[in-house]
């Protein structure tokens, strides 16, 4: 989706060297939008807040870096968000607003603006959550799983960073974002031998051998998120490399009511341990089913809590 400017010799759009030089406050990405401030950068390229000016709202402009332009899977990665956001029609997911190639040559995706946390800083935080709130935390990721295994997008990169709580009353709104690695039924569901792609601590046995990838995929992903949301800490702490995919290979999954910080519902057990089974077939089909199960779980505990 990036097209409309042409390429030097290297793969890069010309003009690129100068373009990112001229993001600074006051940058006119379009005729709608003006650069703000800087959000930050990243190993992909940089964030920006920006003003719209015919929307008449605040949103995040993200730019690819200079040094990933000629970089073929960095660029499919940021088309692949692009693509993904606008296809999966979800409120629970982040929205892509516009997308383009700015005239100094820089790709950029024009997004939503969300105000609140990442799931993993309300972790950090708070550790533990109640319940009920990873019952609506964990509805709201399978929601957003839902529309986007109707489109036959498989996201492969459920964790806690790209679970955003956004502000709102009386429980914050549930958004996924970063559909950067996602996977499409249309292509190659594989991934490369040699390339892991996404958190290894959060991945399906299934991905870290570049076997190929469905919506229950997702579904052990979330059940890790689910495990540590119950928990307060990681389900698997090893350090990255062969330590970590040893534990996750070898290690048994503690039942999250033998080592929760509070007490839950033993019927929770079922609904974690069945999402991380290591055969796909025996996990949830769906994360839909496993937010209903989790539902029926926690019924009785509310019916109690009630009385």
């Amino acid at each position: 989706p990036f097209g409309g400017l042409p390429f030097d010799g290297k793969g890069r759009h010309k003009g690129m060297i100068r373009g990112m030089g001229a993001l600074k406050p006051g940058y006119d990405v379009t005729s709608d939008i003006a650069l703000v401030r800087s959000l930050g950068a990243g190993g992909m390229g940089t964030v920006w807040l920006a003003h719209h000016r015919k929307l008449q709202c605040e949103v995040v402009v993200k730019f690819l870096s200079e040094a990933l332009t000629s970089d073929e899977e960095a660029c499919a990665r940021f088309s692949r968000e692009v693509v993904a956001t606008i296809q999966v029609r979800s409120p629970h997911v982040v929205q892509t607003l516009d997308h383009g190639v700015t005239e100094g040559g820089v790709p950029y995706i024009v997004m939503e603006l969300l105000e609140g946390q990442d799931l993993a800083k309300v972790l950090r935080a708070r550790g533990h959550l109640r319940p009920d709130e990873v019952q609506h935390i964990v509805e709201g990721v399978a929601a957003a799983l839902s529309k986007a295994h109707e489109r036959g997008i498989v996201h492969r990169d459920i964790k806690p960073a790209n679970v955003f709580m956004c502000n709102g009353s009386p429980r914050p709104f549930v958004k996924l974002v970063d559909f950067g690695i996602a996977k499409f039924s249309s292509r190659m569901s594989h991934t490369r031998a040699g390339t892991l792609k996404g958190k290894l601590a959060y991945m399906p046995p299934e991905q870290q051998f570049g076997e190929p990838v469905d919506r229950r995929s997702d579904v052990y992903a979330a059940g890790i998120v689910l495990w540590e949301l119950l928990v307060g800490r990681r389900l698997f702490t090893g350090r990255e490399g062969d330590e970590l995919v040893r534990q996750m290979f070898e290690g048994r999954v503690a039942p999250p009511s033998t080592v929760a910080p509070v007490p839950v519902p033993r019927a929770i057990d079922h609904v974690v341990l069945r999402a991380l089974s290591r055969e796909r077939q025996d996990r949830w089909w769906s994360a839909e089913q496993m937010a209903l199960a989790l539902r029926d779980a926690l019924e009785p505990a509310s019916r109690a809590e009630v009385a």
